[in-house]
């Protein structure tokens, strides 16, 4: 059996800066901006399903791997990319970053670790007309990998 050992600080051992840090935890500013970052964190792991789903079913379905085929799997990663560039070809700006900048709006300081990281490799500054391109050229290569690499009815 563990006992769990629950330390007491003394009131007076605790800084006025640490409360200053604990008040802004709790503020809503900084509430906005931990759901920010986790809408990016969630952004960037769909990005990484999206493109790194196409290249794990084409390696699982070289190694002859059951899931490559995987129905589920399979459509939802098609209806990710479908998403993706229905919205792009529409002109619809993501959801996902327009609540990311919904939710960092107001908020004054620098950027936050994970925004400043993973912001690199997931924006870039380019016209939109290439993101079209690149979003419908990767749909057919999806579509076209549906075709080639049958899901199991």
């Amino acid at each position: 059996m563990h006992r769990h050992v629950i330390r007491r600080t003394n009131r007076s051992s605790v800084s006025p800066n640490q409360i200053d840090v604990v008040y802004k935890i709790l503020s809503g500013g900084s509430r906005m901006i931990w759901l920010a970052n986790i809408v990016l964190v969630l952004h960037a792991l769909i990005v990484v399903f999206i493109v790194g789903g196409l290249f794990a079913i084409w390696i699982a379905d070289g190694l002859r791997l059951p899931w490559a085929r995987n129905r589920a799997f399979r459509t939802t990663h098609v209806l990710a990319i479908g998403i993706v560039a229905t919205l792009a070809v529409l002109d619809v700006p993501c959801p996902l970053t327009v609540l990311e900048d919904y939710l960092r709006t107001g908020t004054a300081g620098p950027q936050g670790f994970i925004q400043r990281w993973v912001s690199v490799w997931l924006y870039y500054d380019f016209p939109g007309w290439v993101f079209v391109l690149a979003y419908v050229a990767f749909l057919l290569t999806v579509l076209l990998t549906w075709y080639r690499i049958r899901p199991r009815s």
